[in-house]
């Protein structure tokens, strides 16, 4: 140790890749002269070197928490150096946080964070938006490589993670957010999942919201929807909304019907609709009528979800298809209708015009008024499915000079 501030690569003098060089192989004569592997365990965190035990130090010169470029045009440099002994040594990674680094060396794992240029580890900043290049040198690389291809400007490699989680039983709740903070979404969902069922919503509602919608997308549906209970409205508004509409529908699936109703109160109609279409037609049924606006839902899946809308007025209640043909724009329940078997269209012509509910007269015109806004022969095999003494009472509603009509006594 006494020659070691003599090739010391923090000091001044270190300029050569030969002095580099030799600072290596003094560093794994000394990790192979070390007795156990425990005593081997050597870390390499963002700021430099590190040993766990006390059995090297580095007696003189600048710590390496300073070590930068030392020459630029040189072959040999900090950055190539750090990675040598990576691949020599067989450390796994960098770390990319203090904090998450003292996690890892618990876990006997480490992060990394790479540069998007070269791939070598970045040395993070006390203050300010996080680096994402190491090096003013792979900076300007990538600059360059984004004017050629202005597509590469949107790119993001994250956080590599080589993590392995055996035993989470020593870790506290803090450092479980902090973990999941860190990790990308299916490890962390991985994660979480081992952790114990009481502690998945606390830790959840500690997350940064974008991460915790992240988190969220990348459960089971089973597991997202035992834990959308636990989290704010707000939070669960915007998991529905950001996930994709089958996501969003079986988790729905697995909720109670009166739970999943008042989830989907919370989010816009352009979001509600494509929702409710991907839901199975029996919750889809279960749920319309305990929406605010279930007329406004079925008038929205027209005209790109047409036979859908039509499908639903078949798995709600007689009393709720009635309200909600007769109270759309009557264009949009004749294509509704449309969408319809002749049989099925006849049938509904007939519940509405078989309700009580109101005046029976408005609602035979009203039945007229939807039948001369289907298309003319679909209208016409519609009335052929239904009697003729009651066919012939619906024909009577429709406008003198109607297609229907015309066609009808041909």
């Amino acid at each position: 140790m006494k020659h070691w501030s003599g090739i010391d690569p923090t000091a001044d003098s270190a300029t050569s890749a030969e002095r580099l060089g030799m600072t290596m192989e003094l560093i794994l004569q000394i990790l192979d002269s070390l007795g156990t592997d425990v005593e081997r365990q050597v870390y390499l965190s963002h700021v430099g070197f590190g040993v766990p035990l006390a059995t090297l130090r580095i007696p003189t010169g600048r710590p390496l928490t300073e070590l930068r470029r030392i020459v630029r045009t040189a072959d040999a440099s900090s950055d190539r150096l750090l990675r040598r002994l990576v691949e020599e040594v067989g450390i796994l990674s960098v770390s990319s946080s203090p904090d998450l680094e003292k996690l890892a060396r618990r876990l006997g794992a480490l992060t990394a964070i790479a540069c998007r240029t070269c791939g070598g580890p970045v040395r993070p900043m006390p203050r300010g938006r996080p680096p994402i290049y190491c090096s003013d040198r792979c900076r300007q690389i990538a600059h360059r490589r984004r004017r050629a291809d202005p597509r590469q400007a949107r790119e993001r490699l994250g956080v590599t993670v080589t993590v392995a989680v055996d035993d989470l039983s020593g870790l506290t709740e803090a450092e479980v957010v902090r973990l999941l903070s860190e990790i990308p979404g299916s490890r962390a969902a991985d994660l979480l999942l081992r952790l114990p069922s009481h502690l998945h919503v606390r830790v959840l509602n500690r997350l940064a919201r974008p991460r915790l919608l992240a988190l969220l997308r990348e459960l089971p549906a089973e597991r997202a929807a035992a834990l959308l209970p636990g989290l704010s409205l707000a939070t669960v508004t915007g998991f529905l909304t950001a996930a994709d509409p089958a996501v969003a529908a079986r988790v729905l699936s697995r909720l109670d019907a009166s739970q999943a109703a008042l989830l989907l109160a919370s989010t816009r109609l352009n979001e509600t609709v494509p929702i409710v279409a991907a839901l199975p037609r029996r919750l889809a049924g279960e749920l319309l009528p305990l929406l605010s606006q279930p007329n406004a839902v079925v008038s929205a899946m027209v005209p790109d979800r047409t036979e859908i809308g039509s499908d639903l007025l078949f798995h709600v209640s007689e009393a709720v298809a009635v309200q909600l043909i007769t109270t759309v724009r009557r264009n949009i329940g004749g294509a509704l209708l449309d969408a319809m078997s002749s049989r099925r269209a006849a049938t509904l012509l007939s519940r509405v015009m078989d309700a009580t509910e109101n005046d029976e007269t408005v609602l035979v015109w009203v039945a007229g008024r939807l039948l001369e806004w289907m298309d003319p022969a679909k209208a016409v095999r519609a009335l052929h499915a239904m009697p003729p003494r009651r066919a012939a009472v619906l024909l009577e509603a429709t406008d003198r000079d109607s297609t229907v009509r015309r066609m009808a006594r041909r």
